[in-house]
């Protein structure tokens, strides 16, 4: 018995001492770095995560992050999305990947607070940034840009990643001139930064950061074995430059996905004076369009080194790939005087850059004079200023006294004027800066998304007819009043009044209510639109696809993707101090498991009655997925020409007729809508002025579905004639490169002040469609 009692005793002590550590959870440390220093806003981010782990046994399990808009304070409306990778396994030593965040709205704190757990089967494990803070878990700090500004990236790609923050000459050179660091461009985050009063004597350089305060460039370096093949990562930058010996290092899977990234609207400055191999060459013929009508070819020496077999090969080749933009730089000259024509500098950044061709520029210096005074024409008109070499000069004294209200309104500031002894009244530029940043260069909500969301609700809702209404409430009547008094009475229990009269009433609520949802409940309404856009050979080159979810019942709605973005939208604005129209949070944020953008499902929490749109994104889908209609697609005779353009009629009528399909065409062109299927087209309202749109401007009756798509996808951007009130980036430049985020900024595919582009967009609601839902295809051509 003591031997008995006396083991036991041993045995309850070892397992008092023995179960904490038991059930001790594992230490696992995570950092979690932005791959980028800056960023664009409303885009993917790319980050690397390491998980450091150091212990004999393995562990398996998901790694669940938060990501929140916030940078002190965390709370659930704050909440942009939560993450699931699953299938991570943890065996003693550091896991490492590379993930890329969904494009979600741009920070209104310049910071993601992400909160991270790994979760096994039978623990969730809080990963802190500050090893002294598990409960909660410190959140770790993602550096972001403000909504305030522009972020514009450019990934400078080379040979070797360890010399990437060092470059040569040449790369270094082009750095400089892309990001307009050649002319003192350095964009600040703070106005208070810099002095009004400095380089008093350099007009150019005093006007500098009021018209380009919200817009920041920033070059990120990036070895060539980095550059993912997936084009959907490089949507994280607006630019890409290849240089140093980066095209001879990049693979054919790497190549492909650029090449496509480019077709979808991306921009790529190319300079690769070292030897190369077929699949570069293969690649350059394809992005620079030749033996595709281009005169002359790309050939290799016998040393491996690109040849230009052109008129004049020494100067650089311009192509416009599909919706994208693309420079090949010239090896037969040295970079530094090729470069020495400034003339040729500004051709290269209008052209990658996308500036309005209204905007003529000798060069680069004047993008800076000529940016100003395009924001100052659209918030006062045009001519009201000039600049000269003392400053900016007033040549309409009547808009000072509004601008001055304007400036007191918003600002509460004085607007600084000055009168020369000829007459000649000055403005002072850093007094207007505030009111340039309420129409400034940040991202926006396409105007057209409200019209777009507001299309996809059900037109009408299956109400619960009144006669059943009625009956109900006859009912409830009778059997509370004459019903209960009598039975009750009879029973000689009029006691139970205050029994039976709640329990009828609950009773009657609990039947209206399933009466209520057998009718309301189950009418959910999915319906979609789809905007494909075209290259040659009806070759889909980007897809974007809105779904706005509106269901009579709460649920969460999963869906399964490959290869795709997916982002939720909101219409839903606020303006900021600086005007900026940032989005609210439109109900629960999605959840995304899995890898994404590859391999992923979203699942996207619905309320009541409360509309959801969410957008997906994809570049170079199956083509064998779509079904494009049967026109003569490469045929840019058929949209240019008025002949054409009456062939085309008759042919979306006879394939209307054939298909049984709704067809509706229209081109657009210098900032001008015309219908292919001669019905009116209300364009002053949606179109040329989207801004205006309001609920007075809604469709008039007898207008069609598609008439409607037409009249609000945001193809162009209004001209400053067509509408002054024009502003905003798409004031100074026609378009960005693709993001597929909520904004809808990179829907625009065509410069609406350059005469040579024409958009062929053909609208269909197919026969087979149960939602009505709509698609859209589009080709741009370049006459």
């Amino acid at each position: 018995m003591r031997w008995c009692f006396g083991r036991w005793l041993t045995l309850a002590i070892l397992l008092a001492f023995s179960s904490p550590h038991a059930n001790a959870q594992p230490k696992i440390g995570l950092r979690m770095e932005p791959l980028s220093i800056r960023n664009r806003q409303a885009a993917p981010v790319p980050v690397r995560v390491r998980l450091e782990y150091n212990q004999a046994q393995y562990l398996e399990g998901t790694l669940e992050l938060e990501v929140y808009d916030s940078l002190d304070y965390i709370s659930d409306s704050d909440l942009l999305a939560k993450i699931r990778r699953e299938g991570i396994v943890l065996a003693g030593m550091d896991y490492q990947f590379n993930l890329l965040l969904p494009p979600l709205r741009s920070s209104t704190t310049r910071n993601y607070a992400v909160r991270a757990w790994f979760v096994t089967a039978d623990q969730r494990i809080p990963l802190s940034s500050l090893p002294d803070r598990l409960n909660p878990p410190e959140p770790f700090d993602l550096l972001m840009l403000s909504d305030s500004e522009r972020g514009r990236i450019i990934a400078s790609v080379c040979e070797n990643a360890g010399v990437q923050e060092n470059p040569e000459e040449d790369r270094g050179m082009l750095q400089r001139l892309l990001s307009f660091e050649a002319w003192g461009h350095l964009a600040v985050a703070d106005s208070e930064q810099v002095s009004p009063n400095s380089s008093a004597g350099n007009p150019d350089q005093r006007l500098l950061y009021d018209p380009l305060q919200s817009l920041v460039h920033h070059v990120q370096p990036w070895g060539a074995r980095d550059i993912p093949e997936d084009p959907l990562w490089l949507c994280a930058f607006d630019m890409l430059l290849i240089s140093e010996r980066g095209l001879a290092a990049l693979t054919p899977e790497q190549l492909s996905g650029v090449l496509a990234w480019t077709r979808a609207g991306g921009s790529l400055c190319i300079h690769a004076p070292e030897r190369l191999g077929q699949e570069q060459l293969n690649f350059l013929r394809q992005l620079m369009g030749f033996g595709a009508g281009r005169a002359g070819d790309l050939t290799l020496d016998s040393d491996g080194k690109l040849l230009t077999v052109t008129d004049s090969p020494d100067a650089p080749i311009l192509a416009e790939p599909g919706l994208g933009r693309a420079v090949l730089l010239p090896t037969s000259v040295p970079l530094p005087q090729l470069l020495h024509d400034v003339a040729l500098q500004g051709r290269l950044l209008r052209f990658l850059w996308r500036f309005r061709s209204d905007l003529q520029m000798a060069d680069p210096t004047d993008f800076r004079s000529q940016a100003m005074l395009t924001r100052l024409a659209a918030t006062t008109g045009a001519g009201s200023f000039a600049l000269d070499e003392e400053g900016l000069r007033v040549t309409n004294p009547d808009v000072v006294p509004s601008l001055a209200q304007r400036l007191g309104d918003y600002n509460r500031i004085g607007l600084t004027t000055s009168v020369r002894e000829d007459g000649r009244q000055y403005v002072e530029p850093g007094t207007v800066l505030s009111l340039l940043r309420l129409n400034g260069l940040q991202p926006r909500i396409e105007d057209a998304l409200s019209n777009i969301t507001r299309m996809l609700l059900p037109s009408t809702l299956r109400l619960v007819p009144t006669w059943i209404m009625f009956l109900i409430l006859l009912s409830y009547i009778i059997v509370i009043g004459p019903l209960e008094y009598f039975v009750l009475g009879w029973l000689r229990a009029r006691k139970y009044t205050w029994i039976v009269f709640p329990a009828t009433t609950l009773a009657v609520t609990l039947l209206t209510m399933a009466v209520a949802q057998a009718y309301m409940g189950g009418q959910d309404s999915l319906r979609s639109l789809t905007i494909t856009d075209l290259g040659e050979g009806r070759l889909p080159l980007r897809q974007s696809t809105l779904k706005t979810f509106f269901y009579g019942r709460q649920d969460v709605i999963s869906s399964d993707h490959r290869r795709q973005f997916g982002v939720q939208v909101s219409d839903d604005t606020e303006a900021d101090p600086y005007n900026s129209y940032q989005p609210r949070p439109a109900g629960i944020p999605p959840e995304y498991h899995g890898s994404f953008p590859e391999n992923w499902s979203m699942h996207q929490p619905v309320r009541q009655w409360s509309p959801v749109s969410v957008r997906t994104f994809a570049i170079a889908p199956d083509a064998e997925q779509l079904q494009i209609p049967d026109l003569p697609w490469d045929n840019a005779e058929l949209v240019t020409t008025v002949d054409g353009r009456s062939e085309l009629t008759k042919l979306l009528v006879q394939l209307e007729t054939s298909t049984g399909d709704k067809l509706y065409g229209a081109v657009f062109h210098a900032g001008d809508c015309i219908s292919l299927n001669r019905i009116s087209v209300r364009a002053e309202l949606y179109y040329s002025n989207p801004y205006l749109y309001s609920q007075s401007n809604d469709p008039q009756p007898g207008e069609t579905l598609l008439q409607t798509v037409l009249q609000i996808i945001p193809t162009q951007r209004p001209t400053q004639a067509s509408f002054p009130g024009a502003r905003g980036y798409f004031s100074l430049f026609s378009g960005i490169s693709p993001q597929g985020s909520g904004t809808l900024e990179d829907l625009v595919i065509s410069d609406s002040t350059d005469t040579t582009e024409w958009v062929l967009l053909v609208a269909r609601i197919s026969q087979q469609s149960k939602h009505q839902d709509v698609e859209v295809f589009r080709r741009k051509y370049r006459q």
